[in-house]
C-alpha cells in the first residue's frame, strides 16, 4: 500500500526517498530518515503517508531502537495524524510498549490533550488493559495549560476515581500527574497552583501529600508578598 502510495504521489517529492530508507533494511539509514521526518517544517509532505510510514515500523520493526525512535518521531511531529497514529498505537502495542506512545504524546500540547482524552476513554471496560500510569503522567499536565485558573469536580473525576485504585501505581501515577501538573505552574503561577490544588480536595481528591503540598505553596506566595 505504501508503495502505490508513493507512485500515486507527486507531492511526495522530497520524502519518498526518506520513506524508502525508512522501509529498507540498512538500521543507521532508517534511523537517519526518521530523525529527519520527525522535522515537519523541513519535511512537510502528506502528512497521513508519513504518520502512516512511521506508525507502521512503530509497530512492527524487528529493532527496538527504530520502535522506540518512530514513536518518538511521531510525537515531534505533532501533527493530526501523528496524534491520531499515536492514539491508535496506544492500543495496538503490547503493554510493555504501548507507555512509549503515551510519552510521546507528551511532547506536544495537543498530544497531553489526547492523552487525557485516552485516559477519560479508558475507565471504561477496558481500563486494566490501558497504560494508566503513564497516561496520567502525561495527560494531567493538558488541564492547567493555556493559562486556565478553574476547573469543575466533573472534569477532575478521573483523578480522584483512581486515586482509589487498589495498584499502589495507579494511584502513585495521581500524584506523579498532579506533581507535573504543579511543576507547570510552579514559579509562574503559584496562586494557579493553590487555585489547582483547592478544585482537587473540593472534588474529593484529599491526601496528607495534596495538603502538606498546598501548605507549602501558601508559605511561598506568603514569602513572595513580603519581599514585595
Amino acid at each position: 500500500m505504501l508503495g502505490l502510495l508513493l507512485l500515486l504521489s507527486p507531492c511526495l517529492q522530497g520524502a519518498d526517498e526518506l520513506l524508502g530508507d525508512l522501509h529498507g533494511a540498512d538500521v543507521a539509514a532508517q534511523e537517519r530518515s526518521i530523525e529527519a521526518l520527525a522535522s515537519a517544517l523541513d519535511h512537510p509532505g502528506p502528512s497521513q503517508v508519513i504518520a502512516d510510514a512511521l506508525s507502521l515500523q512503530a509497530e512492527e520493526s524487528a529493532e527496538s531502537l527504530i520502535r522506540s525512535a518512530s514513536l518518538k518521531a511521531l510525537g515531534r511531529r505533532g501533527d493530526d495524524a501523528s496524534i491520531k497514529a499515536l492514539s491508535e498505537l496506544v492500543s495496538a502495542l503490547p503493554p510493555s510498549e504501548a507507555p512509549q506512545a503515551v510519552t510521546a504524546l507528551g511532547a506536544t500540547p495537543l498530544g497531553r490533550a489526547r492523552a487525557w482524552e485516552l485516559l477519560e476513554g479508558a475507565l471504561g471496560d477496558k481500563a486494566d488493559r490501558a497504560p494508566l500510569v503513564a497516561l496520567l503522567e502525561v495527560g494531567v499536565v493538558s488541564l492547567v495549560e493555556g493559562g486556565r485558573s478553574t476547573w469543575t469536580p466533573s472534569e477532575l473525576s478521573p483523578l480522584v476515581r483512581l486515586y482509589l485504585h487498589p495498584e499502589e501505581s495507579v494511584r502513585r501515577g495521581v500524584l506523579l500527574g498532579i506533581n507535573a501538573a504543579l511543576e507547570v505552574l510552579d514559579g509562574a503561577a503559584e496562586s494557579r497552583a493553590i487555585a489547582f490544588l483547592e478544585a482537587l480536595e473540593e472534588s474529593g481528591l484529599s491526601s496528607t501529600l495534596l495538603l502538606g503540598t498546598r501548605v507549602e505553596l501558601a508559605l511561598l506566595l506568603g514569602e513572595t508578598s513580603r519581599q514585595e
